[in-house]
């Protein structure tokens, strides 16, 4: 017979330790952000921007909106550092993506084996990538440019 005991004690270790993943504490710190409790926003996303295997686009989210945890709070020193440090993130992607879609291009006009239907597609989806990030480095752009004399 199970314990009904167990799986609650279980999960409140779990809580009480600080074992919340990187991606969970995003989702408190937005929720924090959204509810506008500033300080418990910025711990949360603090402390999942310390990941330290995401990948970047998660970084990215996190420093966006830490960014904003810290505007919105009047921590506008703190809010400028962290949205530059997303804009390095998002300028170093758009780099490597334009590095990709060149080394795609120069596979088709070089390498006969290249199949080119498999390269457009990749190259689109790339395209698409890099507009996307493009679009939030504008964003992240406006909200420094706001914040910054």
């Amino acid at each position: 017979m199970r314990n009904p005991y167990i799986m609650p004690a279980i999960l409140s270790i779990l809580l009480i330790s600080g074992c919340v993943s990187p991606e969970t504490r995003l989702q408190q710190g937005k929720h924090a952000l959204d509810r506008g409790n500033y300080e418990r926003a910025i711990k949360e996303l603090k402390k999942a921007s310390e990941k330290e295997d995401g990948d970047i686009y998660f970084y990215i989210d996190a420093y966006s909106h830490l960014g904003d945890a810290y505007t919105y709070s009047g921590q506008v020193t703190g809010a400028a550092s962290v949205y530059r440090s997303a804009l390095q993130m998002i300028y170093l992607k758009m780099r490597e993506i334009s590095a990709r879609r060149q080394e795609l291009r120069r596979d088709v006009n070089f390498k006969p084996d290249v199949k080119v239907g498999n390269v457009q597609n990749e190259d689109m989806r790339l395209a698409n990538e890099y507009w996307s990030l493009k679009e939030k480095g504008e964003a992240v752009k406006g909200k420094l440019q706001k914040i910054t004399p």
